[in-house]
């Protein structure tokens, strides 16, 4: 059996939701290489995780971050 063509074709619309996981100890490598000098704004932090993609984090996400850089000598000017 034969199969008919009714109506016009529409375009599918496909939704896609897609979460990356990034490891704080590469983000801290990322810091280092960028400020050298090892003292950072929070306004720089937010900056730099928008330069590389990085848009939607909770508070939790960025006290780890923040605690992980102190942890490797990083002065966190508020």
């Amino acid at each position: 059996m034969a199969l008919k063509k009714q109506g016009s074709p529409t375009r599918i619309k496909v939704v896609k939701n897609a979460t990356f996981a990034v490891d704080v100890n590469a983000l801290a490598e990322r810091f280092l290489k960028d400020w050298p000098t090892k003292k950072i704004t929070m306004d720089q932090i937010h900056e730099s995780l928008k330069g590389i993609g990085i848009v939607n984090y909770s508070s939790e996400d960025m006290s780890v971050l923040v605690s992980r850089l102190q942890a490797i000598g990083f002065t966190i000017v508020r």
